[in-house]
């Protein structure tokens, strides 16, 4: 990626930065959402994207989002939308995927899209003032996190039935690795 956001993709430099073609292992492990986050080095971690309904102007980083908080980022989305998706089926709200899609479109991006920029300012700001010995490995907002997860699991096992919440559950991580393989099908071909 380049180091600069304005920049284009030089796809006639290897990742080492020799002169050469990107092989299809580079191109994949640098360009899939999940498998980006991993391979992507901080130097080499893409710029910080905004669409279009985050007008505001952000502060964003010239060399991307570290590793940690890429993770974070995508750890909230697969939440976001699995808590919305809970939400929607418990409720019996329909047709659901218009609801789902209204939230994610009204609610989850809008959050991401700040999240994006914000991020690494909100992490120091917490990380700061959270007591060191509760949080040395594992941050503030990741613990907020993996909370707001167990708690709605928790609260819609209760509200839907344990077997309902359990469906799914398993419905959308079967949809999510489908959607990954697909991704990766496509980036390949």
């Amino acid at each position: 990626y380049p180091s600069d956001i304005g920049g284009e993709h030089d796809f006639n430099r290897s990742a080492g930065g020799d002169e050469g073609h990107v092989n299809i292992g580079e191109f994949v492990t640098h360009n899939h959402s999940l498998l980006a986050i991993w391979f992507a080095t901080h130097e080499e971690a893409p710029p910080v994207l905004l669409p279009c309904c985050c007008l505001q102007p952000f502060n964003v980083t010239l060399e991307g989002l570290s590793r940690r908080h890429r993770i974070f980022i995508f750890s909230f989305v697969l939440v976001s939308i699995l808590i919305t998706t809970l939400q929607v089926r418990t409720y019996g709200w329909y047709p659901s995927w218009f609801w789902i899609w209204l939230n994610s479109l009204v609610v989850i991006l809008p959050i991401t899209c700040h999240l994006k920029s914000a991020l690494p300012n909100y992490s120091e700001w917490l990380q700061e003032r959270a007591p060191q010995e509760c949080f040395s490995v594992l941050r503030v907002e990741e613990a907020a996190l993996a909370v707001a997860l167990g708690v709605s699991c928790l609260v819609f096992a209760l509200v839907g039935g344990v077997k309902d919440t359990k469906l799914v559950v398993e419905d959308y991580f079967a949809i999510l690795v489908a959607m990954m393989f697909a991704e990766f099908i496509a980036l390949v071909w």
